[in-house]
């Protein structure tokens, strides 16, 4: 399955999901968005981080229009 195309609001969420940093002890990351961007930054949490399913949510609450 090829990545998901990164928009402007992808890449700015991504930005945002990168700087911060994730604080020490007891977390929970919890991400509302589009598919994709919600895809983007679960991947960052789950492969560069390497935090687990019960650390954090990131959902998918619609799916842009393909252009065709």
């Amino acid at each position: 399955m090829p990545a998901p195309a990164i928009t402007a609001d992808h890449a700015i969420s991504l930005l945002w999901v990168r700087l911060l940093a994730w604080p020490t002890g007891s977390a929970f990351g919890w991400f509302a968005a589009e598919a994709a961007a919600a895809t983007t930054v679960r991947e960052h949490w789950r492969g560069t981080l390497a935090l687990g399913r019960n650390e954090t949510l990131a959902a998918a609450y619609w799916r842009r229009a393909r252009r065709d």
